[in-house]
């Protein structure tokens, strides 16, 4: 009597290759996907605009929640337009003296209240069951 023994042992599976076998492929693994979902939307989902001669702005609101149970740590945030992918954005450093009224200035006068703008939270932790909702902005140079 002859033992079956599983294909997908990888030391079987090449001696089968090697035989001459013809056998299906495996199927790829794919990279597990952390639990956390990013949702653009609000009010003004997002906003182009230009803030100076020859300087664009871009905001664009989201929220991002983490639906595991525990923390995940948010390295870099980027953004693409697709219908323009030759801008270049880059993200809009937060106030150096934080005060009571500290807000995001873009060149040209366009401000934002600190505690509305998510730039100065990423990189950083996102907490299940506390979504990070706030605009970015960006600024193209």
């Amino acid at each position: 009597m002859t033992r079956r023994r599983d294909t997908c042992d990888h030391g079987m599976r090449e001696w089968l290759l090697a035989s001459g076998c013809a056998l299906d492929p495996l199927p790829e693994e794919e990279a597990p996907r952390l639990p956390l979902q990013i949702v653009q939307g609000g009010p003004a989902e997002s906003t182009v605009f230009r803030t100076a001669p020859g300087l664009t702005g871009y905001w664009v609101r989201l929220q991002i929640a983490n639906d595991g149970d525990r923390s995940i740590r948010i390295a870099d945030l980027r953004f693409e337009l697709q219908a323009a992918p030759e801008m270049n954005f880059s993200l809009l450093e937060p106030p150096i003296a934080r005060t009571a009224v500290s807000e995001y200035e873009l060149p040209g006068g366009f401000r934002l209240p600190y505690d509305q703008v998510l730039n100065h939270r990423l990189p950083g932790q996102v907490q299940p069951d506390r979504p990070l909702g706030r605009v970015c902005l960006r600024i193209q140079l």
